[in-house]
């Protein structure tokens, strides 16, 4: 008889840890450590809450260097990217109609698309499912139907995939935030990927700078 793995996961739904041979004493330091992160996040969303119902320039500065609190994070995300108008313009029918039209997303593209569905994060309490994967795979095909110039390319699955947590799964939400993503990355996708490149570059140089002692530790782990 198989024996389940026991998993325990974050809030977001990953897990703490891949490896259930680990002794009892290492598991605790890793929850340890998670729970010291959680009081700090915490201690930040607090902060970031207050800022939000304060209002005014000042505060919407500081929200936009600290980051969303986690609670308003989604509603934050919708406005930002305009949802509602994105759907008003393509009309209240037009992600239904790209879902009826995915037999019709060419063969390489949906292969490629399939192969990637469980390499998106492993071991995710949702996403590393089989209806969570349904859910990456109909939204992927949509938005290669949507974007037909870019279709589908490797590495849009991690974006979408983490879309999707942040939106417990709606699968119409997920599509327009997706899709307002890639617009405002538009040269990620397209060619050799250029952009991710630049962006790449762009970041190692900072972090080199800012943060000398991080940027060391990771450009030895390679």
């Amino acid at each position: 008889m198989e024996i389940e793995m026991e998993v325990e996961y974050d809030e977001l739904g990953f897990p703490l840890w891949e490896d259930d041979n680990l002794e009892e004493e290492e598991k605790e330091a890793i929850r340890t450590r998670y729970a010291v992160f959680k009081e700090a996040e915490q201690a930040i969303d607090r902060r970031q809450e207050i800022a939000a119902q304060t209002g005014g320039a000042a505060a919407w500065g500081y929200l936009l260097r600290g980051g969303a609190p986690r609670g308003r994070r989604r509603d934050m995300w919708n406005q930002f990217a305009k949802v509602g108008e994105r759907k008003e313009r393509h009309g209240a029918e037009y992600y239904a109609s790209l879902v009826e039209q995915a037999d019709s997303v060419p063969d390489p593209t949906s292969n490629q698309i399939d192969l990637d569905l469980h390499r998106t994060f492993p071991g995710h309490k949702v996403v590393d499912t089989n209806e969570g994967r349904a859910i990456l795979r109909e939204v992927l095909h949509a938005y290669a139907l949507h974007n037909r110039e870019i279709g589908y390319v490797q590495s849009m699955n991690y974006v979408c995939g983490m879309v999707m947590i942040v939106t417990e799964c709606a699968k119409e939400e997920t599509f327009w935030l997706f899709t307002a993503i890639m617009d405002i990355f538009p040269s990620f996708y397209r060619g050799a990927l250029e952009g991710v490149q630049v962006a790449q570059k762009v970041f190692e140089k900072l972090m080199s700078e800012a943060l000398p002692d991080v940027w060391g530790k990771l450009d030895g782990l390679g």
